[in-house]
């Protein structure tokens, strides 16, 4: 159901023509296999100069600075969103560094579940090759991601049993694009259990989930 929007999230499939998409689902090898690796390699020895001037103090997340700024302030707005603004502002600290390793496809596959290799003999090369159509290339990537989805769902589950389904389907959705925010009592209060917040990621991917019926992905099952 949320695959169309995880794919539209992350790489905006929805809005380039269908010819165009072999660069999206990864066959510019080039691109992939070095282009990014050096522009990451590039960005890292940046971060590293940035890292000694910031000292040991980690940069928080935006997510993080959005729950500081509702403590403060709650419902109100206006004075939330200032504060909020105020507080990016005047974020330091030391950033992570990028992984060399590309992601690629419509899905955006960085690394493979261990199921999607072992029982489903999916690799990377099969998202990246020249050698397959566009379309062969989007159903793998949507067995891989949908093994993301699965695996997420059922540690999470264990990891936190007092929540919900419908809960836990959104949480696996926010640990496809950013694992440390799972590992967050915090969000997990404010944005998945008591939703007084809405995480930008987790509503775009709900939020197109239509289109998974009658849409552009039903082209190419």
């Amino acid at each position: 159901m949320y695959l169309p929007g995880i794919a539209n999230t992350e790489s905006g499939i929805a809005n380039t023509e269908k010819n165009s998409l072999k660069y999206m689902f990864g066959d510019n090898l080039v691109a992939n296999k070095m282009g990014k690796p050096t522009l990451k390699a590039v960005g890292n020895a940046a971060t590293f100069i940035g890292n000694m001037v910031a000292g040991d103090k980690p940069k928080r997340q935006d997510y993080q600075l959005e729950i500081e700024a509702y403590k403060k302030y709650g419902n109100n707005t206006k004075k939330r969103t200032e504060y909020l603004n105020q507080l990016k502002e005047k974020e330091g600290g030391t950033k992570k560094y990028s992984e060399l390793e590309s992601s690629v496809g419509a899905f955006a596959i960085k690394n493979l579940p261990k199921y999607a290799t072992d029982k489903l003999g999916i690799t990377k090369h099969d998202l990246t090759s020249t050698h397959f159509t566009e379309e062969d290339k989007l159903k793998v990537g949507s067995k891989a991601a949908l093994t993301h989805l699965a695996e997420s769902y059922t540690k999470l589950r264990k990891a936190y049993p007092d929540l919900k389904e419908d809960q836990l389907v959104d949480l696996a959705l926010v640990a496809y694009n950013n694992q440390s925010k799972i590992k967050d009592k915090e969000f997990i209060k404010y944005y998945i259990k008591e939703g007084r917040m809405k995480d930008r990621y987790l509503s775009e991917v709900k939020g197109f989930k239509n289109y998974s019926q009658g849409g552009w992905l039903d082209q190419y099952n």
